[in-house]
């Protein structure tokens, strides 16, 4: 989360494969599932206020951030330091449905932003390509899919905090207009999309995998 993004954002820059390392199951999960594994320790403190605010901030920045790209690494990259933001502002809410929400978060965040990842490479304009891309996307907005629950959470769970609060729908608000967008353009590739274009297989099987 800020301020501390700017080695995810230089990652972008990475091979395929190295960004979904990074922003599903390593350089991000993994930070994510420590603070949720020490919420106990700091929910209801001084620092876990601030660390709301913090989160929540981060959420909304990053989201209004991704709405600014047009490079679909770099959103995916702001999206995964909004849904960071949003994860912690999760854990330090003193409200255990929250807490399991936002563990719940960082498994769903990591499986589509996966796909996304592995849907956006060599093999980006076939079809098969597209409709997963458009799926795992679908994923990031609508029930019953957990993130936009996570964020109805934190809606109800922030709501002796006005600040972030404010913040958490704000960024709902940003998420769901970055994604409307990226839907849109996906449906187009689809309406545009002629016929039958080859899948090279090293694509291919981490797709379907």
């Amino acid at each position: 989360q800020f301020p501390f993004q700017a080695g995810l954002l230089r990652a972008s820059a990475a091979p395929l494969p190295v960004s979904v390392l990074l922003q599903s199951v390593t350089l991000v999960n993994a930070g994510l599932y420590l603070i949720l594994r020490l919420s106990p320790l700091f929910v209801n403190t001084w620092l876990a206020r601030i660390l709301v605010i913090i989160g929540a901030f981060s959420f909304a920045a990053a989201a209004l951030l991704a709405l600014m790209q047009n490079d679909a690494k770099r959103i995916f990259t702001f999206s995964t330091i909004s849904i960071a933001g949003l994860t912690i502002g999760l854990a330090c809410l003193a409200n255990l449905q929250a807490i399991y929400f936002a563990l719940l978060l960082v498994v769903l965040h990591g499986v589509t932003k996966a796909l996304l990842l592995l849907t956006t490479g060599g093999n980006s304009a076939s079809q098969l390509s597209v409709r997963l891309n458009l799926l795992a996307a679908l994923a990031m907005v609508l029930p019953p899919f957990g993130i936009p629950l996570a964020q109805w959470t934190a809606f109800v769970a922030a709501g002796q905090n006005p600040p972030a609060l404010v913040l958490i729908i704000a960024g709902s608000v940003f998420s769901l207009l970055v994604w409307s967008r990226f839907i849109g353009k996906r449906l187009d590739m689809l309406r545009q999309n002629d016929g039958v274009i080859k899948l090279e297989p090293l694509y291919l099987w981490p797709q379907l995998g």
